[in-house]
């Protein structure tokens, strides 16, 4: 399935379970990129343009859920004089970080020139970086429960952007809840049959009836 194939999977099957946001004006991605003088990553700016600005998890849905992707604010231009996240300020770091206390860097340093994708729970979650020398990866943020930061794929060879992790990331859903749906429709097909062997049955009885 291409990334379009996989959206629409989510909203026709995983409708009860995730909100595939609308996307992103042009103009306010474009806004975005020309206030902090920044490009964004280019398969990043594409999905929230044309794809989604966020698939998240569907309040209504009764049980443990995780964001596939938060929403991020292009209109928030206020974020230039911010000690954190602030997307005018060069993310710091290209090599993993594990001890994070012992580094000259503090936490604030380490969310700038970012774009904060997902939480994963305890102040955790994971990073695009949109600007430094690491841009276009993807982190892992772990800084409040482990104090440690590293690069997504990191003992892998997929290339570490954008376009990988979140196809990763809905390939993983999709195919978790396959099965499931395999089952459903195999059911419903299943109904279909008997109701229509039912429908014979009585139309065969009524005819020799009628005669």
């Amino acid at each position: 399935m291409n990334i379009k194939e996989k959206i629409d999977f989510f909203r026709i099957n995983l409708n009860n379970k995730y909100d595939v946001l609308p996307t992103a004006q042009k103009e306010d991605v474009d806004n975005f990129e020309k206030h902090y003088q920044l490009k964004l990553p280019e398969y990043y700016k594409f999905f929230v343009i044309n794809i989604a600005n966020g698939i998240t998890c569907n309040n209504k849905y009764d049980g443990y859920c995780e964001n596939i992707i938060s929403d991020y604010d292009f209109k928030d231009l206020d974020q230039i004089d911010d000690p954190f996240e602030n997307p005018f300020i060069k993310f710091p770091l290209t090599n993993p970080t594990y001890e994070l206390h012992k580094t000259q860097y503090d936490y604030f340093d380490v969310t700038n020139g970012t774009i904060f994708l997902k939480g994963t729970g305890c102040g955790n979650g994971i990073r695009l970086i949109i600007k430094g020398k690491s841009f276009g990866q993807i982190w892992i943020d772990e800084v409040m429960s482990n104090d440690e930061l590293f690069p997504a794929f990191l003992n892998s060879n997929i290339e570490n952007n954008f376009e990988n992790w979140i196809n990763n990331r809905l390939d993983y859903e999709i195919n978790k809840e396959l099965p499931d749906i395999k089952e459903r429709k195999e059911r419903i097909k299943n109904y279909i049959k008997i109701t229509l062997y039912l429908i014979a049955v009585i139309i065969g009885i009524i005819l020799i009836i009628v005669r």
